[in-house]
């Protein structure tokens, strides 16, 4: 038993400042509540997504480089919404391996 959706979409938390952040949150809860992606326990998890994507784009913008921990992070983060998987083509399994007659052995 999974947790429950949300109706409607969600405001930004208080304590989001950045307007990046903000601008993130209010982009994507809408995408998530309405694929209904988003429960009442991964809201938090997309206020800190969102959070993270603001500081990377102050991060760009100053020319800073993103630690590998703090991208490793974000992906985690996306993961956890099911944002990556969204972005991925479905792999079509109806057609042949035009590589298939490759593999076979050699006979000497």
């Amino acid at each position: 038993m999974g947790l429950p959706m949300i109706d409607g979409v969600p405001t930004p938390p208080s304590w989001m400042t950045n307007l990046d952040a903000v601008k993130e949150f209010q982009r994507l809860a809408p995408i998530l509540a309405a694929n209904r992606l988003l429960t009442q326990g991964n809201v938090p998890i997309l206020g800190q997504y969102c959070a993270m994507h603001g500081r990377l784009v102050e991060m760009w913008a100053a020319k800073m480089t993103p630690t590998a921990s703090f991208l490793n992070a974000f992906r985690a983060f996306a993961n956890g919404l099911g944002l990556t998987s969204m972005r991925l083509p479905a792999v079509p399994t109806t057609k042949p391996n035009i590589f298939a007659e490759n593999a076979k052995r050699r006979h000497r």
